[in-house]
């Protein structure tokens, strides 16, 4: 039986806040932390899948892996990601092999981790009149983070994932080495 992932979870939790107002108008606290938790799922799914590439997949590993969890940063995460979204500086661009072409799945996963980010600071940190997120809205970021983590399943160990991987930790450091 494998093991449920944080991911899992979190996107479990947040469905469940999302619609546990059967009846009338949704809870404001509960739809904001649903966003919060469709953001750290996202967050702690892409930690997972670069630990485990550097460190490897054993569950002896485990423990260093979590260690290097604790290194990344939702900020330098989210200037990878908006590079990764747009365009990459020309020496970054040239290690990808399909011609420096970003594929569009990750395009699509580095643009909802800024997404989702902005949509969490938002929820977290906006509580003026009207600035409380919908039901609608959550549940359809929920629906985007599945699609954008099953099409992004099918580049998977490539080395354009690698190299994404590896920019989410070191970001600061690699886009300027030239």
């Amino acid at each position: 039986m494998k093991r449920e992932t944080l991911c899992q979870k979190l996107r479990e939790q947040a469905e469940t806040l999302a619609t546990i107002d059967k009846r009338g108008r949704p809870s404001e606290t509960n739809l904001r932390r649903a966003v919060s938790a469709t953001y750290y799922a996202l967050f702690h799914y892409l930690i997972d899948r670069s630990t485990r590439q550097w460190v490897g997949e054993s569950a002896e590993l485990r423990s260093l892996r979590d260690l290097l969890g604790r290194g990344f940063q939702h900020s330098e995460m989210k200037e990878a990601c908006k590079a990764f979204a747009g365009s990459l500086p020309h020496h970054l661009a040239a290690q990808i092999p399909t011609g420096s072409t970003i594929p569009s799945e990750l395009r699509k996963l580095a643009k909802l981790f800024c997404d989702l980010q902005e949509s969490r600071h938002s929820a977290d940190y906006d509580l003026s009149v009207g600035a409380a997120p919908k039901r609608s809205d959550v549940l359809a970021q929920l629906n985007d983070l599945q699609q954008t983590i099953e099409a992004w399943e099918s580049i998977a160990d490539t080395l354009t994932e690698r190299l994404f991987l590896v920019a989410l930790v070191k970001w600061s450091a690699i886009k300027r080495h030239r």
